[in-house]
This record gives C-alpha cells, sequence and structure tokens, in this order.
C-alpha cells in the first residue's frame, strides 16, 4: 500500500473518530425551580417554588393568605422570598395552598444546613434572674405569661427568645406596673 493512501486512511479514521465524539449532546433538563422557605406569620412552616412568583398562596394550617414575590438581592445574587400578606377581603379563585417542606433527615440538621429562622424548640424549664437577684426557674408553661417571684413579690412577663449566636434560649424578664389580674403565676425558686 502506497504511504500516501495509508496517510489519507489515517486522515479519514481520525475525521470520523473526532465527528462521534463531537456528537449533538441531549438538551440539559431545565433546572429545578429555586425551593424557598418560610415561616407563617402561625408559625407554621412552608415551601415555595419561584413558580409561585406573583402568586396568591395560603397557608395550610391557619389559612391567611398571601403574596409570593421575589426580589433580586444585589449582594449575593440571588432571589429572596417577600410574602405580602393579604387581608379577607382579597378573594379570588386562583389561590395556591403552600406546600408544607418533607421532615428534614437528622444528618442534615446535625450539620446546620437548616434555615436560621427556624428555631429550636424551647426547653421545658430555663433558669433566669429575678430583678431582686434571685435565681427562678421558668417553666415550659410560664413561656411568655406573667409570673410573680416568690421573694419580692415583682409581677414579670417572662419572654423566651432563642439566641443563635449562643445557640440556646434565653428568658427576658421585662417587670409589669400594670394593675394584677388573675393569670399571674407564681414562679419557683432555682
Amino acid at each position: 500500500m502506497r504511504p500516501s493512501r495509508r496517510r489519507r486512511e489515517v486522515r479519514d479514521l481520525a475525521r470520523r473518530a473526532t465527528e462521534r465524539a463531537r456528537a449533538p449532546v441531549p438538551p440539559a433538563p431545565p433546572p429545578p425551580p429555586t425551593v424557598h422557605e418560610m415561616a407563617c406569620i402561625c408559625g407554621q412552616l412552608l415551601r415555595l417554588t419561584s413558580a409561585h412568583d406573583d402568586k396568591r398562596c395560603a397557608c395550610p394550617a391557619c389559612g391567611r393568605k398571601f403574596l409570593v414575590t421575589f426580589a433580586p438581592d444585589k449582594e449575593t445574587g440571588t432571589s429572596i422570598l417577600c410574602p405580602v400578606y393579604l387581608d379577607d377581603s382579597v378573594t379570588t379563585g386562583q389561590t395556591f395552598v403552600a406546600e408544607l417542606p418533607a421532615p428534614a433527615p437528622p444528618a442534615a440538621a446535625a450539620q446546620g444546613r437548616l434555615d436560621d429562622v427556624i428555631d429550636p424548640p424551647p426547653p421545658p424549664s430555663i433558669a433566669f434572674p429575678c430583678p431582686c437577684g434571685r435565681k427562678l426557674l421558668a417553666r415550659k408553661e410560664a413561656y411568655d405569661r406573667r409570673v410573680r417571684c416568690p421573694d419580692c413579690g415583682v409581677r414579670m412577663l417572662l419572654s423566651v427568645v432563642f439566641e443563635p449566636a449562643e445557640k440556646r434560649h434565653v428568658v427576658h424578664p421585662v417587670r409589669l406596673d400594670d394593675a394584677p389580674s388573675g393569670e399571674t403565676r407564681t414562679t419557683e425558686r432555682a
């Protein structure tokens, strides 16, 4: 076989191999819609996608209606969910019920990949200082309620707040000066 013919055959084989390698790639599927999680006013966690943009949705737990809007964040370049709650006078047949999120796997929760808006439940009791300096114990049934110190008699409202920096719940006692009511409980010493 002649060397020129052999070179031509090698070039043809190389060209065919290149054409096969450059075969058209099937189009990529469209990216899934971005999922955003938000907490409703009632505390129910909801899952909304970018497909809900500029649509009316309702919370499946409390039934409150809100308009889903997304605003671009200039710093990160992502879109931020901005719900606008509607009053009961706005009624249309185009209200979608928001989806409840699936429970997160324990591994995801342990690695801290859950949204920071979702606070863990408070412990059954939290120690806190009374304005008189006495250390008191707030039980779960006294959270966000009026209590009285057993020593000095000071009435206060116990506000329980989750501190993300410390990763724990803290009681903020607010001293009350209004008239006493029958709903005031006496707290116990720690």
